[in-house]
């Protein structure tokens, strides 16, 4: 007897049981996201169950008061498609198909859903190309698909208002989720979230039927218009023809004044912005070792020679830096020639040899770059250092013959990353790390696992993994100190944001417990963040 009870118990987690509350005792229910809060106080979690069909999945809405108690379950998707997912890269939120009004999915017969799960509202969509706002509350589709005839489409709100368009040619969604759209006569029209269509300006050239779905900086494709943010407004760009031959010239319309300047340059494409909204780039011209910069407040040019090509690049944050590289590659094609060109149009060039940008390129304020002097980014070394002195002495984030991968910047400049040594060990297996720019320091924060959010002062961590379960592990960015919500067995992991901050303590923390067999523990708990 006593034997059996071991056997019984034998996969039962080490140590205390999982902390929370169990809300869902079901060992088939996966936890597969969080709705981001819609101020209610509702915590919502998106969680599938077995389907009607052997093998298939049924998409759920599950819905925690404050107070906790059984929650709420709602039909989302039927026929979920698990392998397309919900864009929770790294399984981390936010998951870029899931927002607090808009969840988007495909079903395992290829249709695509698009619901509200707040208010169950479900619209079946085509699978043609479509735009959606950056929200993801609204959604434009032509009625024939994009790129085919111009004319009838019809503009979706998450809140379940839809209106017909019957005569659109070029449409691009702005930062702020309004609609903006060329006619096939050269109107530029714009529809404010829950608004009525008003007319921009007009003298826009022709452009084909669904030319792009959108207009982006560095995006080389005559688009009639594109719509770039910027700290003062929405900086327009207007192509317009400047005679009655085949010729355009692009202008910029200031969102302050309303006035509009022709660009200096024949720009093919949207010019890159620098972070300010002042400066304006064309980098097609780099190709040619130079680069113009234009100031189109003060109507002032500035050209930078350098003399050498470079491709692409990007404005510093906070700054009027542009930053680009060259590559060069020797007769047999074997080693390949790095060198990063810092350009500004009130400074003399800089060159940093030997060193490629990683990603992301700087921290938000631009005070510290990071690069790495591999040039194989399937296993690079990071290494970070300030802006203001690229030359100088710099931190390395991870060791040799380890990738860092993704990387986290708090808001005191700080990173937080998953360093892992083969590719295999990125899903499950990685090291939580923090390093300090300003002074070098380090400290780890996890080991063997994965993070599963990143906050101000804490991560949320399943460490010590094995076969794709952890301890679920809250660690203190300062001092490192662990505590442990659920030993051994947690499988997956959402953290409820809290303003900026995705694990303040007393964040609700929803997770997915399942021992290696049946256990009393198995299924969806929710616990808070110490």
């Amino acid at each position: 007897m006593t034997a059996l009870a071991l056997l019984g118990t034998g996969c039962l987690p080490r140590g205390a049981p999982p902390a929370g509350q169990q809300i869902i005792a079901d060992r088939q229910a996966s936890l597969v996201g969080m709705v981001p809060p819609d101020g209610d106080g509702m915590l919502r979690l998106l969680v599938t169950h077995p389907g009607a069909e052997v093998g298939a999945l049924d998409l759920y809405v599950a819905a925690v008061g404050a107070s906790g108690g059984p929650p709420t379950e709602t039909l989302l998707v039927p026929d979920y498609d698990i392998v397309d997912g919900l864009g929770c890269n790294y399984k981390v939120a936010p998951c870029s198909s899931v927002l607090a009004r808009s969840l988007w999915a495909h079903q395992t017969t290829g249709a695509f859903v698009w619901v509200n799960p707040v208010t169950g509202y479900r619209l079946d969509l085509p699978q043609y190309p479509m735009l959606m706002s950056p929200s993801g509350e609204r959604i434009f589709n032509f009625d024939s698909g994009l790129g085919t005839q111009a004319g009838s489409g019809r503009l979706d709100d998450a809140d379940g208002t839809s209106i017909a368009l019957d005569d659109v040619a070029y449409p691009v969604f702005s930062a702020g989720d309004d609609f903006y759209y060329s006619t096939q006569e050269g109107d530029l029209m714009r529809i404010p979230l829950s608004g009525a269509a008003e007319k921009v300006t007009t003298g826009l050239v022709a452009s084909s039927p669904g030319a792009s779905q959108v207009a982006v900086p560095g995006l080389y494709s005559l688009a009639p218009f594109a719509v770039v943010p910027t700290p003062d407004g929405m900086l327009l760009f207007l192509r317009r023809a400047t005679s009655a031959s085949a010729a355009s010239q692009l202008f910029v319309r200031d969102p302050l004044s309303g006035a509009e300047t022709a660009l200096p340059f024949d720009a093919p494409g949207v010019p890159l912005v620098s972070t300010d909204g002042r400066w304006l780039v064309d980098a097609s011209e780099g190709s040619g070792g130079r680069l113009t910069f234009f100031d189109y407040r003060a109507n002032d040019t500035e050209v930078v020679d350098f003399g050498v090509p470079v491709f692409s690049g990007e404005w510093r944050p906070q700054h009027s830096d542009f930053w680009a590289a060259s590559r060069t590659w020797n007769a047999d094609a074997t080693v390949e020639t790095v060198i990063q060109w810092i350009l500004s149009p009130t400074a003399a060039p800089i060159m940093v040899p030997n060193l490629d940008t990683a990603v992301p390129t700087f921290t938000p304020d631009g005070s510290y770059w990071l690069s790495t002097p591999d040039f194989d980014m399937t296993k690079s070394r990071v290494q970070v250092g300030p802006a203001d002195d690229p030359n100088g002495p710099k931190f390395q984030l991870n060791p040799a013959n380890t990738s860092a991968d993704p990387i986290w910047i708090l808001d005191d400049d700080r990173l937080v990353a998953s360093v892992y040594t083969k590719d295999t060990d990125i899903e499950a297996r990685t090291d939580a790390i923090v390093l300090d720019p300003r002074t070098g320091d380090s400290l780890v924060l996890g080991e063997r696992g994965w993070l599963a959010a990143v906050g101000q002062t804490r991560v949320l961590g399943l460490f010590h993994s094995d076969e794709m379960r952890g301890d679920l592990t809250v660690s203190e960015i300062d001092t490192g100190r662990q505590t442990v919500l659920a030993p051994e067995f947690a499988v997956t992991a959402f953290a409820e944001p809290q303003g900026a901050d995705q694990l303040a303590p007393g964040t609700r923390i929803a997770y997915q417990f399942q021992a290696r067999t049946d256990s009393p523990y198995d299924g969806i708990w929710v616990a808070t963040c110490p």
